[in-house]
Order: C-alpha cells, then sequence, then structure tokens
C-alpha cells in the first residue's frame, strides 16, 4: 500500500469536510490543542451515527498558506448509547495518547455548526488544551 504524501491526507479531509457540507446537515464540533501547531478536531454530524477524529499539524505551505496536515484520524460510531472509535495509525503509546485525547474531547463542550461555517473548522485555534497522561 503507497503511503500518503501530506498533500494526500489534506485533500482526504476536505473531501470529507465537502461531504458534510454537500449533506446540508449541522454537526456537533469540538476541539482542543495538543501542542504549537497541532489541534485535535471531533466532527460528529447530527443526523449520524458516526463521526470522525482527527490530529492536525501544521507541517508544510501550499499556495502560501499553512495547511494542517492529519497526522492521525479515527473513524467514530455510537452503538447502544457508547462511541466507539477505530484509530488508523501507530504504535502502542500512539494509540493510548490518540484514544486518551478522544476521550478527553468525547466530554468536553461541543458548538454545533451549520454547514456553511465548517470552513472554519481547519483555520479555528482552540481554546480548551488537550489533556492526557
Amino acid at each position: 500500500m503507497a503511503q500518503l504524501t501530506v498533500l494526500d491526507q489534506y485533500e482526504m479531509l476536505q473531501k470529507d469536510i465537502e461531504k458534510l457540507k454537500a449533506s446540508r446537515s449541522a454537526v456537533f464540533f469540538t476541539e482542543c490543542k495538543i501542542a504549537q501547531g497541532e489541534k485535535a478536531i471531533m466532527i460528529l454530524p447530527a443526523k449520524s451515527a458516526k463521526g470522525e477524529f482527527f490530529d492536525l499539524v501544521d507541517t508544510t505551505t501550499i499556495d502560501n498558506e499553512v495547511i494542517k496536515n492529519p497526522v492521525n484520524w479515527a473513524d467514530m460510531s455510537l452503538k447502544n448509547g457508547k462511541w466507539s472509535y477505530d484509530i488508523a495509525l501507530g504504535g502502542e503509546a500512539t494509540l493510548k495518547f490518540q484514544a486518551e485525547v478522544i476521550e478527553f474531547l468525547l466530554k468536553s463542550n461541543f458548538k454545533i455548526l451549520k454547514p456553511a461555517e465548517l470552513g472554519q473548522i481547519l483555520k479555528s485555534e482552540p481554546r480548551l488544551r488537550c489533556r492526557y497522561s
């Protein structure tokens, strides 16, 4: 399997956001800052039992704009009132870290965003610092 480039990962995230906009459904959104230039976001569409988590890092500039590269992500699903997730990449320490950030975000306050507001997801600066061990 070919490794995804930064641009591939960024375009994948952009397509996911465009699909959400096209669905014309509001989403629940939360985020937290992991480190300088790195944040975690969670997007849970209002009319779905599925959602997504992304760990985003400022890594490169395209057309004079710093892009947020999704260095890791997880598909989220709601079943029997409990969220589960499948983290895409990582060894034991990374999976533990990502799971702690996901659990932290699930307990944090969510904003409701209209489809037209989804473009701000990648440009927003989190006020909340992620908590993990």
